[in-house]
Order: C-alpha cells, then structure tokens, then sequence
C-alpha cells in the first residue's frame, strides 16, 4: 500500500508535468493580416498623423501581424530612424534605409493581445530624418 504522502507527492507530479503540457507550448503562429500601404508626404510630415488601422476583431492571446509598405510620396528623401509603440504589446521591424522620393520599403507591426479585453488603440510611432516629431499611426482592434 503507498503511504499518502507519496500519493500526494505523485498526484502534484502527475498534475505538474500535466500543466507543463500547457505552459510549455510554443507560441502559436501569428495571424497576417492584409498588407496596407502606408504613404508618407511632405503634408502628413507636417500634420503628423498618418492614419488608424485596423486589425479587426481578435481571440484574446492571439498574435497578428501587419506588413505595411511605406511608400515616400513626398519631394524629398529621407531616412527612418526609428519605429517604436506606446506598448510593449506591439513590435516593430523596419529596415532603416534611405527612401528617395517614390521608393518603399517594408514595415512589419505586430500586436499580442494577450491580457487586453474590449476595444484597443495603440500608438505607433516613427521617426524620419526630415523632423524631430514622429509620424503617428494608430492600430485598433476588438479583443473577445
């Protein structure tokens, strides 16, 4: 017969190893969304926002990717200096090379929406050689 602190000790053993089955799951693949094309002029440099995208209505815990092609529709060339987001839940990756008016280049945004309910706005910001203020956009999505 086994004593009942072994069953006990095998029970929160066999529980453990269960919950790691879990826990222990890689991250589930992304979901892409629809690339957008993220044109910035001479006049959305002024202004500074850019506009509000959406990423339609999510699980909660899943992850979406946005690939946008920012195009320079403006007269002059610049360079992105830097892509960042009022969260920690949204990541960014943008090569940083010069644009010459008319060029583009890749923009990837994602969100995770793991610990967000409801509606969620999120700012993303970035920075161009030609002005010390960021070209704002905004990301919004329906959390369930």
């Amino acid at each position: 017969m086994i004593s009942a602190p072994r069953r006990l000790l095998g029970l929160l053993l066999l529980l453990g190893l269960a919950g790691c089955g879990f826990a222990c799951r890689p991250k589930a693949t992304p979901t892409r969304l629809r690339g957008e094309v993220l044109a910035i002029s001479d006049e959305t440099l002024r202004k500074g926002v850019a506009d509000t995208f959406r990423f339609g209505t999510l699980r909660h815990g899943e992850r979406v990717v946005r690939d946008f092609i920012v195009k320079n529709t403006g007269s002059r060339p610049f360079v992105i200096a830097d892509v960042d987001s009022d969260c920690g839940c949204i990541a960014t990756e943008c090569a940083g090379i010069p644009l010459q008016a008319g060029d583009s280049t890749a923009l990837s945004v994602s969100f995770d929406s793991r610990g967000y309910y409801g509606y969620i706005l999120k700012e993303v910001r970035i920075l161009t050689s030609l002005d010390t203020r960021p070209l704002v956009f905004f990301l919004e999505a329906e959390v369930r």
